[in-house]
C-alpha cells in the first residue's frame, strides 16, 4: 500500500514537472514567433 502512494506522489511531481516544461515551451514558442516578426520588419 505504501507503495502505492509513493508511486501516485511521484506521478503528481512528474505531472508538475511536465506542466512547467509545457509552459516554458509555450513561452518559447511566443517568443521564436515575435522575434520572427521583428526580423521581418527590418
Amino acid at each position: 500500500m505504501a507503495k502505492s502512494k509513493e508511486i501516485t506522489e511521484t506521478r503528481k511531481k512528474i505531472d508538475r514537472i511536465d506542466e512547467n516544461i509545457l509552459e516554458l515551451l509555450n513561452k518559447r514558442a511566443s517568443l521564436a514567433i515575435e522575434a520572427g516578426k521583428l526580423m521581418v520588419e527590418d
